[in-house]
């Protein structure tokens, strides 16, 4: 996740530079590197990397019944999505994957809180 945000970071860097100051000036080579690095850290290099963690949560889903059998298949298709992130649109499957997995985590730490 930290080479994500590395990536979103730079790839936002041009224009939050240039919001902040009148005298930035962009050069178009440094903007398509910046633009390529950007690209090369979120989707080439970040989303195949957190496939193991996906793939690890839904076999303990599977597992141990802790987790709900339906967030382990859905982990199973993101994690596999994960592989091929350059594509796109496993960015947004995995962000909806971690944000069901959140929620699943949270509705069960309330009821055990009140016990």
């Amino acid at each position: 996740m930290i080479l994500a945000l590395v990536g979103f970071a730079a790839g936002d860097m041009a224009a939050a530079t240039s919001d902040h100051t009148n005298r930035f000036e962009l050069d178009p080579e440094t903007a398509r590197l910046l633009y390529d690095v950007s690209d090369a850290l979120t989707f080439e290099t970040a989303l195949p990397l957190a496939a193991p963690m996906v793939l690890a949560a839904s076999l303990i889903a599977f597992r141990s019944r802790i987790l709900p059998r339906w967030l382990g298949w859905f982990g199973l298709v993101v994690a596999a999505g994960c592989i091929v992130g350059f594509l796109g649109v496993p960015m947004a499957l995995f962000l909806i994957w971690i944000v069901a997995v959140a929620i699943v985590l949270l509705r069960e730490a309330v009821p055990a809180a009140q016990a």
